[in-house]
């Protein structure tokens, strides 16, 4: 698993920093093996984030997770992240969260799994349809 800035990233193989963008594209596979792809797939499908998690540890109240998807004309307008608390869901209010090509703030608290039983360290999102 990739880990920068205390976030581990599942399923991706490094992170491409996109200037035009201004951001950072997830990568599923090797920089070397990308650039041997043919044209869709080096520049759609192998930095397509569908299916990769991002992972932190919640030492505060609160964590503030902010993204936003690729404006790719071959692309759904918006695209789904899905917030979990360990194994287990985050509550309505939160998950899923609909994420467009203007930046969205995901707000990840502590308070809504305080009163478990078992307090799941990992805080897993998840990326999941139409990226």
């Amino acid at each position: 698993m990739l880990i920068k800035d205390g976030i581990g990233f599942h399923n991706v193989e490094e992170l491409v920093w996109e200037e035009k963008a201004g951001g950072w594209a997830m990568s599923r596979v090797p920089a070397a093996v990308r650039a041997a792809l043919n044209e869709p797939a080096r520049a759609h499908r192998s930095i397509n984030p569908c299916g990769c998690e991002l992972r932190f540890n919640l030492h505060s109240e609160e964590a503030v997770i902010v993204l936003r998807r690729d404006d790719a004309a071959n692309a759904a307008p918006q695209a789904v992240a899905e917030v979990f608390f360990g194994a287990f869901q985050g509550p309505y209010g939160q998950t899923p969260a609909i994420v467009g090509t203007e930046p969205t703030e995901i707000t990840v608290r502590k308070r809504h799994i305080q009163h478990w039983p078992v307090y799941p360290q990992e805080m897993p999102v998840l990326l999941t349809r139409n990226w």
